[in-house]
């Protein structure tokens, strides 16, 4: 017959048992287990604004959420020409994003050009590398494994495209920020093109599968309805700026420099 004492000595060699055995296993998968939640934090920021909120950006936050719930999430909330319009939108993505620990956002109410939202990213960033992104992308729960086993150089278009590339602080010490002076959208990363390849920079590109851009042709623009465009997309006003800062040439000429990414050859001194 077993006694009191007897059952309570079993029960102790027991869970004794249990406590060495998952010791064992934890030393034998120490390395694994570290190496899996020690890996360097990086920073990933957004521009968004009033027209992209139902269509892309709700759903793509939500998953950037899930995905990276460890890492630092950023949104540059831009503003919009209708202010009254404006106003009752930032009460509603303030009051969305106000659900996720991990995002920090800045709104403006009144519309700022793309290279002053993304500087806005960066300096706001608490870490050396940045992923900054399109918010009319599609996204695979897999890009977490893709982008923490990227190798984090100083520049890297993913996909060869300026829709989501990832920078470092350490460039923007060398280069410069974004050109503030593009004060819409468009052909600010071609200007920054030209300063890294004036400076003997080097771009990378790296193909990732598990992030697509959606390239929806825009409806309605932050700076109003009657934005004069380029190719119904980008900015005339920031056109005429690249042009004013910058010679470029489709045709090769004697000192001039080449990007390869927008097929131009441009004289490396700018004018402004």
């Amino acid at each position: 017959m077993t006694t009191l004492k007897q059952t309570y000595w079993k029960a102790r060699d027991f869970v004794f048992w249990k406590f060495i055995v998952r010791l064992q296993w934890f030393a034998f998968n120490k390395n694994k287990i570290l190496k899996g939640n020690h890996h360097e934090k990086f920073s990933i920021g957004i521009v968004t604004y009033i027209s992209r909120y139902d269509s892309f950006f709700k759903k793509l936050i939500v998953q950037l959420t899930r995905i990276f719930p460890d890492m630092e999430i950023i949104v540059i909330v831009n503003g919009y020409y209708d202010l009254e319009a404006q106003k009752n939108y930032l009460e509603k993505i303030s009051a969305f994003l106000n659900q996720f620990p991990n995002v920090k956002y800045v709104s403006y109410h009144e519309p700022q050009g793309l290279s002053k939202l993304w500087n806005n990213i960066i300096t706001n960033a608490s870490h050396e590398h940045v992923f900054i992104l399109n918010d009319d992308i599609i996204i695979s729960p897999s890009l977490r494994k893709e982008l923490i086993q990227m190798p984090k150089n100083t520049l890297t278009l993913i996909n060869n495209s300026w829709s989501h590339f990832l920078i470092a602080k350490k460039t923007v010490q060398e280069i410069g920020t974004f050109d503030e002076r593009f004060i819409e959208i468009g052909n600010e990363d071609q200007d920054y093109e030209f300063r890294l390849i004036a400076q003997n920079h080097r771009t990378e590109t790296i193909l990732i599968n598990k992030i697509k851009s959606v390239v929806e042709q825009p409806l309605d623009f932050s700076y109003g309805k009657n934005m004069k465009t380029v190719n119904k997309k980008y900015s005339l006003a920031n056109w005429n700026f690249l042009n004013k800062k910058w010679d470029i040439s489709t045709e090769k000429k004697e000192n001039y420099l080449y990007s390869s990414k927008f097929n131009i050859w441009f004289n490396p001194t700018p004018k402004l």
